[in-house]
């Protein structure tokens, strides 16, 4: 079996030589999911996001078969990944003894769009309109311990060591989604800082010259482009000093085959963070541990 991640990055490599960035794109019928409604969460959320259909939803072909339809002759399946059991070893103890420990690998199966079938038992898509900038807002107001920011500068930026972030005045950008987009990509820089995510490299990725560089700005553009599908935006064609970024992607991203999975996994923990979600996980665990305690007792 081929390598995913090595799949993943070339698939990625391959669109950035065409001087495309794969995860902006229009997000107007929903993020990509599956046919019962489920969106796709980490990498494949951008393994699909910037397939070429009008529809975001997708099925196995066994699914597509169950539900009635066929898929068209000569359409192909796309990638999406998830964690299997892997090889069992014996890992030692303080204490002199071992314990077996199970392994996950990352293993892949091929879904196809809705586009690329027929005759199957589905609802149609439904559409939603919705005030883009309104939710942008509540986005913005969900990052409670957000970073300061300092308007009027001539660039955006963020600084960890001052926990501040730059950004130009609001009527400078063309866009609502040039102006959150910009944002929302600093935000996700600041979700490193000590005092939030404490987001540091794992052993296999050294916080080093370039690559690191290179990473931390993968982990902050998904980021925003997860933000840009909760908002329902288009998310714009190119960023301000594309070239650069992509060429420095592509050098990167052909030297470390993991670093997508890697940095897709780190945005969403990011967007999750900004939006709110992990405070949403601790209350419902402290409820949890306050009713077993009222139990004990």
């Amino acid at each position: 079996m081929a390598n995913v991640r090595d799949i993943i990055t070339q698939q990625f490599i391959d669109a950035l030589a065409k001087d495309k960035i794969p995860w902006r794109r229009p997000w107007s019928l929903g993020v990509p999911q599956n046919v019962e409604g489920r969106p796709y969460s980490g990498i494949n959320r951008f393994l699909l996001a910037f397939l070429p259909y009008k529809d975001p939803r997708y099925v196995t072909m066994k699914h597509c078969n169950r539900l009635g339809g066929k898929i068209k002759q000569g359409e192909h399946g796309h990638i999406i990944c998830y964690y299997g059991p892997g090889s069992k070893k014996q890992v030692a103890n303080t204490d002199g003894t071992t314990t077996e420990k199970q392994n996950r690998i990352l293993l892949y199966y091929r879904v196809f769009n809705v586009e690329q079938t027929e005759g199957m038992n589905v609802k149609e898509l439904e559409t939603h309109t919705i005030d883009s900038v309104q939710v942008a807002e509540e986005i913005d107001a969900c990052f409670i311990d957000k970073p300061e920011i300092r308007w009027g500068n001539d660039k955006a930026a963020y600084s960890p060591t001052l926990d501040l972030i730059y950004m130009p005045d609001r009527d400078s950008f063309v866009s609502s989604e040039e102006f959150y987009s910009t944002k929302w990509h600093e935000f996700g820089h600041s979700t490193k800082h000590e005092t939030r995510l404490n987001r540091k490299s794992d052993k296999d990725h050294d916080d080093v010259g370039r690559e690191a560089y290179s990473r931390e700005e993968l982990v902050a553009e998904m980021t925003a482009a997860f933000l840009l599908a909760e908002a329902g935006m288009d998310s714009p064609e190119v960023m301000e000093n594309a070239e650069a970024y992509i060429q420095s992607w592509s050098r990167a991203l052909s030297n470390d085959p993991s670093m997508v999975t890697w940095a897709a996994a780190k945005a969403a923990q990011a967007a999750d963070y900004i939006l709110g979600k992990h405070r949403i996980l601790q209350d419902v665990q402290e409820a949890v541990v306050s009713e077993e305690n009222l139990i004990a007792a």
